[in-house]
């Protein structure tokens, strides 16, 4: 039996209005280093990509599409039984770059329609250990669903917690509403958003 994906959030967020993608992308990008996200093919801090695609379509008129996928893993509590993944898709549909003038400054930003995708999953034993062993292999679906089922559920809730923390630093970057409990206190990264 190969590991096991449990998918634990699938959540988007679409913003048309006028933003700075490369900040947006840097904010997510830090977000996760900051909260010990590592990529999955390099181990060092400064290799840290997430990227797997970058695909961009540019018209005649000066405007781009963008696909962007990244993957992201981290290791709860220094598990090996567990792995929390994170699956993240910027798509853009016709973005092009425009000036605005903030608090009397003119500023670079892009204008058009962003949509914002994340999937967290569960793995379970994500390097097959049980299968390993022709004897423990057999009570794998035993141990999961009797003994470890109280850790299962709770990493999946501390998994869930996470990607949410995730999109809410987003919605808050974008100056969207968010529906988290914790909206009073200062925001840990400033705002970008021109309103």
């Amino acid at each position: 039996m190969a590991a096991e994906e449990i998918p634990v959030l699938k959540s988007s967020i679409k913003y048309k209005d006028v933003h700075d993608l490369k900040e947006f992308y840097k904010l997510v990008y830090f977000w996760l280093r900051d909260n010990d996200w590592i990529d999955p093919d390099y181990d060092d801090i400064e290799t840290l990509t997430f990227e797997r695609s970058y695909l961009q379509k540019e018209f005649a008129s000066g405007a781009k599409d963008h696909i962007i996928k990244w993957e992201a893993q981290k290791d709860p509590h220094e598990s090996k039984y567990f792995l929390f993944k994170l699956s993240i898709k910027f798509s853009t549909l016709q973005i092009k770059d425009v000036e605005v003038m903030h608090e009397n400054r003119k500023l670079k930003a892009n204008i058009g329609e962003l949509k914002f995708d994340v999937s967290a999953k569960l793995v379970v034993d994500p390097k097959g250990e049980w299968n390993k062993n022709a004897f423990v292999k057999h009570f794998q679906e035993l141990w999961k669903k009797r003994i470890y089922k109280d850790k299962i559920s709770k990493h999946k809730e501390e998994l869930r917690e996470e990607a949410e923390a995730l999109l809410d630093a987003a919605k808050k970057y974008l100056d969207l509403k968010g529906f988290l409990l914790e909206q009073e206190q200062e925001p840990f990264y400033e705002s970008k958003s021109y309103g």
